[in-house]
């Protein structure tokens, strides 16, 4: 929509002569469990996603994925300079706490390695998760070649009070 396309143009107006260096996504929306899955794709098409836990209701995913590794490419940002950090809560896993439920997904794992596919492999057919060509999905959402992203941050900050151990050295 002509909205969506406003708020693009402004951004890239706003951070135009800003330097990029090294960038991660989907910064804080990991914490209210962010699913990619949901972020690619043709904007209409996307699913709401609850991003603001309770400070709001979901919303739709106007700046996702694609979106985010469009704008580092024009911003001459490398996929290896680039931070994905992923979900580490299973919506599955017993025993966790609201905060920790309220940032689960399903499949997690099976999850976060269809990301990585998506994000990095060939799209020559070769489909190397199985199931679905996370590939050829990429190559279809308009870009064909692999993103190269090498950072994978095992979601955030996992040693803080609340998350899987109150210290670093809890956290394992």
């Amino acid at each position: 929509s002509v909205d969506v396309e406003y708020r693009f143009v402004f951004i890239d107006l706003l951070f135009n002569d800003f330097p990029f260096t090294t960038v991660r996504y989907p910064g804080n929306g990991i914490a209210v469990g962010f699913d990619w899955k949901k972020s690619v794709g043709a904007i209409g098409n996307r699913p709401n996603q609850n991003l603001l836990g309770a400070l709001g209701g979901p919303q739709p995913v106007n700046f996702g994925f694609g979106e985010f590794m469009s704008m580092c490419t024009k911003k001459g940002v490398k996929g290896s300079d680039i931070q994905i950090m992923v979900p580490i809560y299973d919506a599955n896993e017993t025993g966790l706490t609201s905060t920790q439920m309220l940032a689960s997904i399903p499949n997690v794992v099976q999850n976060n390695a269809d990301w990585v596919e998506y994000s990095n492999a060939p799209n020559d057919g070769s489909n190397p998760g199985g199931g679905i060509d996370w590939a050829a999905m990429r190559a279809a959402n308009g870009h064909p070649e692999p993103y190269g992203v090498k950072i994978w941050n095992i979601g955030n900050e996992p040693w803080a009070e609340g998350e899987y151990g109150a210290t670093a050295a809890a956290c394992n």
